[in-house]
Protein backbone atom coordinates (compact mmCIF):
# COMPACT_ATOMS: atom_id res chain seq x y z
CA UNK A 1 0.00 0.00 0.00
CA UNK A 2 1.40 3.69 -0.71
CA UNK A 3 0.20 6.80 0.33
CA UNK A 4 1.52 9.96 -0.32
CA UNK A 5 1.05 13.18 1.90
CA UNK A 6 1.77 16.72 0.58
CA UNK A 7 2.88 18.31 3.74
CA UNK A 8 3.27 22.15 3.37
CA UNK A 9 3.51 23.12 7.45
CA UNK A 10 4.23 21.74 10.59
CA UNK A 11 -0.01 21.06 11.39
CA UNK A 12 -0.07 18.87 8.57
CA UNK A 13 2.57 16.15 10.05
CA UNK A 14 0.29 15.13 12.32
CA UNK A 15 -1.89 12.60 10.25
CA UNK A 16 1.62 11.63 8.16
CA UNK A 17 3.11 10.47 11.79
CA UNK A 18 -0.13 8.68 12.61
CA UNK A 19 0.04 6.71 9.62
CA UNK A 20 3.24 5.86 10.19
CA UNK A 21 2.86 4.91 13.64
CA UNK A 22 -0.38 2.48 13.27
CA UNK A 23 2.02 0.91 10.38
CA UNK A 24 5.39 0.00 12.48
CA UNK A 25 2.44 -0.95 15.42
CA UNK A 26 1.60 -3.43 12.92
CA UNK A 27 4.92 -5.00 12.44
CA UNK A 28 4.97 -3.32 9.01
CA UNK A 29 7.86 -1.91 7.59
CA UNK A 30 7.97 2.05 6.62
CA UNK A 31 9.79 3.98 3.85
CA UNK A 32 9.40 8.07 3.83
CA UNK A 33 10.74 9.43 0.30
CA UNK A 34 10.97 13.24 0.97
CA UNK A 35 11.06 15.41 -2.11
CA UNK A 36 10.83 19.11 -2.16
CA UNK A 37 9.61 21.47 -4.32
CA UNK A 38 9.94 25.12 -5.43
CA UNK A 39 7.50 27.33 -2.64
CA UNK A 40 5.13 29.64 -4.07
CA UNK A 41 6.43 33.23 -5.04
CA UNK A 42 5.97 36.62 -3.10
CA UNK A 43 4.72 37.42 -6.80
CA UNK A 44 1.62 35.24 -6.95
CA UNK A 45 0.67 36.11 -2.68
CA UNK A 46 1.15 40.16 -4.03
CA UNK A 47 -1.00 39.42 -6.77
CA UNK A 48 -3.71 36.90 -5.11
CA UNK A 49 -3.53 39.69 -2.28
CA UNK A 50 -2.82 42.98 -3.65
CA UNK A 51 -4.98 42.71 -6.91
CA UNK A 52 -7.21 39.67 -7.06
CA UNK A 53 -8.69 39.76 -3.49
CA UNK A 54 -9.70 43.61 -3.90
CA UNK A 55 -11.04 43.41 -7.26
CA UNK A 56 -13.47 40.39 -5.77
CA UNK A 57 -14.34 42.45 -2.82
CA UNK A 58 -15.10 45.58 -4.85
CA UNK A 59 -17.66 43.63 -6.89
CA UNK A 60 -19.49 42.25 -4.00
CA UNK A 61 -19.70 45.37 -2.45
CA UNK A 62 -21.21 46.87 -5.84
CA UNK A 63 -23.82 44.27 -5.42
CA UNK A 64 -24.50 45.67 -1.62
CA UNK A 65 -22.37 42.34 -0.20
CA UNK A 66 -19.32 43.24 2.40
CA UNK A 67 -16.94 40.59 2.60
CA UNK A 68 -13.34 41.19 4.24
CA UNK A 69 -10.36 40.44 2.25
CA UNK A 70 -10.38 37.48 4.73
CA UNK A 71 -13.61 36.33 4.16
CA UNK A 72 -13.08 36.34 0.22
CA UNK A 73 -9.30 34.47 0.71
CA UNK A 74 -11.73 31.60 2.96
CA UNK A 75 -13.89 31.40 -0.17
CA UNK A 76 -11.13 30.96 -2.44
CA UNK A 77 -9.87 28.12 -0.30
CA UNK A 78 -12.71 26.81 0.55
CA UNK A 79 -13.41 26.40 -3.16
CA UNK A 80 -9.75 25.95 -4.58
CA UNK A 81 -7.37 25.21 -2.10
CA UNK A 82 -8.01 21.82 -0.01
CA UNK A 83 -6.73 18.09 0.18
CA UNK A 84 -9.45 15.22 0.41
CA UNK A 85 -9.01 12.88 2.81
CA UNK A 86 -11.16 9.70 3.50
CA UNK A 87 -12.33 9.84 7.59
CA UNK A 88 -14.88 6.95 8.76
CA UNK A 89 -15.39 5.95 5.09
CA UNK A 90 -16.20 9.80 3.67
CA UNK A 91 -14.18 11.77 2.20
CA UNK A 92 -13.88 15.07 3.61
CA UNK A 93 -12.07 18.04 2.10
CA UNK A 94 -9.62 19.61 4.50
CA UNK A 95 -8.18 23.16 4.01
CA UNK A 96 -4.77 23.65 3.25
CA UNK A 97 -2.01 26.28 4.31
CA UNK A 98 -0.47 28.16 1.13
CA UNK A 99 2.22 28.72 3.90
CA UNK A 100 4.29 26.15 2.40
CA UNK A 101 2.25 26.03 -1.02
CA UNK A 102 4.63 24.87 -4.08
CA UNK A 103 4.81 27.21 -7.04
CA UNK A 104 3.28 25.06 -9.23
CA UNK A 105 -0.16 24.66 -6.86
CA UNK A 106 -0.02 28.34 -6.07
CA UNK A 107 0.18 28.79 -10.36
CA UNK A 108 -2.69 26.42 -10.26
CA UNK A 109 -5.02 28.39 -7.40
CA UNK A 110 -4.66 31.47 -9.41
CA UNK A 111 -5.68 30.12 -12.67
CA UNK A 112 -8.47 28.23 -10.95
CA UNK A 113 -9.67 31.75 -8.91
CA UNK A 114 -8.88 33.74 -12.53
CA UNK A 115 -10.95 31.19 -13.97
CA UNK A 116 -13.90 31.70 -11.33
CA UNK A 117 -13.46 35.86 -11.85
CA UNK A 118 -14.14 35.16 -15.48
CA UNK A 119 -17.30 32.94 -15.13
CA UNK A 120 -18.77 35.86 -12.54
CA UNK A 121 -18.01 38.67 -14.78
CA UNK A 122 -15.32 40.28 -12.57
CA UNK A 123 -12.40 41.92 -14.32
CA UNK A 124 -8.79 41.37 -12.70
CA UNK A 125 -5.59 42.71 -14.64
CA UNK A 126 -3.38 40.27 -16.66
CA UNK A 127 -0.60 39.47 -14.06
CA UNK A 128 3.03 39.86 -15.03
CA UNK A 129 3.79 35.73 -16.50
CA UNK A 130 6.58 35.35 -14.26
CA UNK A 131 3.75 34.82 -11.95
CA UNK A 132 2.37 31.24 -12.93
CA UNK A 133 5.47 29.57 -14.15
CA UNK A 134 5.97 26.13 -13.41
Amino acid sequence: MSIVFDISCQKELAPLCLTIMKAVNKGRFVTCEVKSRASKSMEQLGYYHGVILPRVRRFFREDGNEYSLAQLNTFFNDLFFYREEEIAGRLIKLPRSKSGASKDEMAEFLEKVLRWCGEQGIEIPEPDKTYFLK
